[in-house]
């Protein structure tokens, strides 16, 4: 996509050797965190569609909602949107997954952006603590 991503001082990204895969046709490219308590991270994964060349973006929303619903009690979804990073446009799903904890239900903030680029998906996964948080983590994008 010509995008590099640049570290702020207070983040940490994870070495390539301990990035664990997701299946046959995904790959983790990157994983960044921050270096506190907030839990806030980035995950960039790309996935090869060569098989399912008639999915584009908003399908594959779609198609990952069950995966998220999978992960949680329960999931609140915001609307589909659009976001433009380092020039390149995204859509982009904002949801909210809720679970019990020792007996305390407890809620995370994510976004999912995707992008599809040829017969791969370029997929952003955000775990954050609000619309402050998600532009920190993306102001590390910057074109080549």
């Amino acid at each position: 996509m010509g995008l590099k991503y640049t570290l702020q001082d207070d983040m940490y990204m994870i070495p390539e050797e301990y990035l664990i895969p997701f299946n046959d046709m995904a790959q983790v490219e990157m994983q960044v965190l921050m270096n506190d308590t907030s839990g806030d991270n980035i995950i960039v994964v790309t996935e090869d569609l060569s098989s399912l060349s008639f999915v584009d973006e908003k399908t594959y929303l779609e198609i990952a909602k069950p995966q998220v619903e999978s992960l949680a009690d329960e999931v609140t979804y915001d609307e589909v949107g659009q976001r433009t990073i380092a020039g390149e446009t995204f859509f982009e799903l904002p949801y909210h997954i809720s679970t019990e904890v020792d007996g305390t239900s407890v809620t995370t903030n994510q976004t999912f952006l995707c992008k599809k680029l040829g017969d791969r998906m370029i997929c952003m996964m955000l775990t954050h603590s609000g619309e402050d948080s998600v532009n920190y983590l993306l102001s590390g994008f910057s074109k080549i």
